[in-house]
């Protein structure tokens, strides 16, 4: 008997130490059921920003400037949790995006070098809205673009973020997978195309579906005219029911 009572004594011990342990969680200010929880419009995916795998940075002055074409515009509500952000540089540029949702905390994202610049910026890391900006290069200096808010919102969107198709000479087109909404009470109006070259005229026909989503024919009038080389350039479709907006990469390559 003498040789178990060291054995009582730990167990007694942990049992006092459990107890405390569980009169604290109920002592304690802890955090009220839901308070973590995603809202409504939240992507299903919804991480925390501190599971970032980004690189987190300290930013160094610089000068105001904004390139050109920057989309999403500030404040914009956007139907994909993965949205592209685009822009041009006047010259071969050295690029960099940053983005946040804490006030002081920013995260490296991505780099890019060109003309024309697309990275995609996932709101699921940023509880769904992220405030972004731009470091870009012009004229031998840098300069920063003032920070703009992007919003994720439950309304139509592609499915896929970026597609490729080979045109031929004549009038074509291909189906795209609409989500989020029947394409039925959305018009060819609710379809604009960006940055694709003047010789290459792109139009959209929604085809009924349901409220969970369906096709959209997406097309170009004349395949002759995409350059030699090929072309890239983004249709956006504005839901004005939800109003949210989202965009597709589209890349067109002669056969």
């Amino acid at each position: 008997m003498g040789k178990l009572k060291p054995i009582l004594a730990a167990l007694g011990t942990c049992a006092l130490a459990l107890g405390l342990i569980a009169l604290w969680g109920v002592l304690s200010p802890g955090r009220s059921p839901g308070e973590n929880a995603a809202p409504a419009n939240a992507p299903d995916s919804n991480r925390a920003p501190s599971g970032l795998a980004y690189e987190i940075v300290t930013l160094e002055e610089l000068p105001p400037g904004e390139p050109a074409y920057l989309w999403p515009r500030n404040g914009q509500r956007v139907a994909s949790p993965d949205v592209w952000v685009i822009w041009e540089t006047f010259e071969v540029s050295r690029c960099r995006l940053l983005a946040r949702h804490d006030a002081n905390l920013w995260y490296d994202i991505g780099s890019s070098v060109g003309t024309r610049h697309a990275l995609v910026l996932n709101l699921s890391d940023f509880r769904s809205t992220a405030v972004f900006c731009l470091d870009f290069e012009q004229d031998g200096k840098r300069y920063r673009s003032a920070p703009r808010t992007v919003t994720f919102a439950r309304g139509a969107r592609f499915e896929q973020r970026r597609v490729e198709f080979s045109t031929a000479p004549g009038q074509q087109s291909w189906p795209l997978n609409l989500l989020g909404a029947d394409p039925a009470r959305l018009t060819g109006d609710s379809f604009v195309n960006a940055l694709f070259p003047d010789s290459v005229t792109v139009f959209a026909l929604p085809r009924p579906g349901t409220a969970q989503g369906g096709v959209v024919e997406v097309g170009i009038t004349e395949g002759q005219g995409v350059p030699a080389g090929g072309c890239t350039g983004y249709l956006e479709v504005h839901d004005t029911a939800a109003d949210t907006v989202d965009r597709i990469q589209i890349a067109l390559k002669p056969r």
